[in-house]
């Protein structure tokens, strides 16, 4: 018998696994990250200040990409080095300017923002990373949108906006993405709750999304479970 089995109340109602999980770990993995954090190479420094406006005037700042997920994205553009992305949902601009770094040399991105009132904004973080020729922002609804741009030249997509649309923004992309191009789709495990029982609203639209996309003959896709969770495909 381990000493967790043995620990466990009688009426089992409560474990040291629970409390180890409930008030343990989130302060093991906060420092977890701010370890992984120090030891892996920052490249923008604007990213931080950004980081820091965001969480300041930002009602949820969870809404943005943070560090490591910005990283990530980071990574996979330098990986692919893509021509052309599309990004659906803009809000400050921080995976832009990740997604930017890794673009060929006559690379451009389409960012979709629903939201007019972040254009100035937009356009200064933009000018002040110095990637305001490589980024056109569309203002307005992104299924609108969608619908009038050239889905097939895109090498890249990132979704991450209205989040009752999702099933929509994937119909629309797999239907015209080209084979060979990645898809990234957001807050796929939205706070955890995608694991509960009864799902319903949100959680319910993002379980029954990665369980269409793990049918789906289509793509092959991974979920990865850093932050808010990304569900990252390749077309077939």
């Amino acid at each position: 018998m381990t000493v967790c089995q043995y620990l466990v109340v009688k009426n089992n109602s409560f474990t040291l696994v629970h409390f180890l999980q409930s008030f343990l770990m989130p302060l093991i993995q906060e420092r977890l990250n701010y370890y992984c954090e120090q030891f892996s190479s920052h490249s923008n420094p604007l990213l931080a200040s950004q980081e820091r406006k965001i969480g300041l005037h930002s009602t949820d700042p969870t809404l943005s990409s943070d560090f490591s997920q910005g990283r990530l994205l980071n990574f996979i553009s330098k990986l692919i080095r893509p021509k052309r992305i599309l990004e659906i949902g803009t809000f400050w601009g921080y995976a832009t300017i990740c997604f930017a770094e890794g673009l060929c040399s006559e690379g451009r991105i389409h960012t979709l923002e629903k939201n007019s009132t972040f254009r100035p904004i937009l356009e200064e973080i933009f000018a002040n990373a110095k990637i305001a020729d490589k980024v056109k922002v569309f203002y307005g609804p992104a299924l609108e949108t969608m619908n009038t741009l050239n889905l097939h030249s895109y090498d890249l997509f990132f979704v991450d906006a209205a989040k009752k649309e999702y099933h929509q923004y994937y119909e629309i992309i797999i239907q015209s993405a080209k084979k060979g191009s990645i898809i990234i789709l957001d807050n796929v495990l939205w706070k955890g709750s995608v694991i509960n029982q009864n799902l319903k609203g949100i959680p319910k639209s993002m379980h029954d999304l990665n369980q269409m996309i793990k049918s789906d003959k289509r793509v092959e896709n991974f979920i990865l479970p850093l932050r808010d969770g990304l569900n990252i495909l390749t077309v077939l």
